[in-house]
């Protein structure tokens, strides 16, 4: 059985997660996911100075995190040339 993800992946979505994870590892990016931007802790802890896992990538992040968060989405969302799954 596929996850959903992997299943919008097989028809030719690019997918894209952003926010808390709670899943598993937030730092290993699970199967089904082309872009993966979660927090350290994997959930809140604060809605400031979280640790960010992006792509592999860690750093602070700045701002609020909702407004972090949504922008990240926006932004990837926005360089996608065809269907996506955020």
């Amino acid at each position: 059985m596929l996850a959903l993800p992997e299943e919008m992946q097989r028809l030719g979505y690019a997918t894209g997660l952003f926010g808390k994870y709670h899943l598993g590892d937030p730092s290993a990016k699970a199967p089904g996911w082309d872009h993966w931007v979660t927090m350290a802790a994997g959930h809140v802890r604060s809605f400031y100075d979280n640790r960010i896992f992006d792509n592999g990538e860690v750093y602070a992040q700045p701002g609020h995190s909702v407004d972090f968060f949504t922008d990240k989405a926006l932004d990837w969302i926005g360089a996608q040339d065809g269907p996506c799954f955020a």
